[in-house]
């Protein structure tokens, strides 16, 4: 029976009935689920959680291009995202979910808006404005 990597203690009491019905000994079991605990733990999701992650972009019609460093897709590609969703949802007739408004839980912090800035600018090569034509 494979063993599952979770933290929660469901698993982690099943991962020792696991090991120990295979044969081994009890302390070697439990060290066995400490082991895929602590691996669940330190798990980012692995490729699983990138597909999902990738199938997701795709279905809200974020381009992959903003994943292109390796980093998730930024504020203003999650900001354009959620309004996407939010005309889907009201042109389905379904229960609309709202922009959370500036300052209240979960919404993006003023820090937040200037750290997205940075990051834009390092992926443009250090400018946010478009150059009309060559720069050297």
């Amino acid at each position: 029976m494979p063993l599952i990597k979770s933290k929660s203690p469901e698993a982690f009491k099943h991962n020792v009935e696991a090991e120990i019905h295979a044969g081994k000994p009890q302390r070697q079991a439990v060290a066995i689920a400490y082991a895929e605990k602590n691996a669940a733990k330190k798990s980012k999701g692995g490729l699983a959680k990138q597909a999902a992650t990738a199938i997701h972009m795709k279905e809200e019609g974020i381009k992959p291009k903003h994943m292109a460093d390796g980093g998730h897709p930024g504020l203003y590609a999650n900001i354009h995202a959620k309004q996407q969703r939010i005309a889907r949802e009201k042109a389905e007739g379904r229960p609309v979910e709202h922009m959370r408004k500036p300052g209240s839980k979960g919404a993006p912090t003023k820090e937040s808006f200037v750290e997205s800035a940075k990051t834009a600018k390092k992926k443009d090569g250090g400018s946010m404005k478009k150059s009309g034509g060559c720069s050297w």
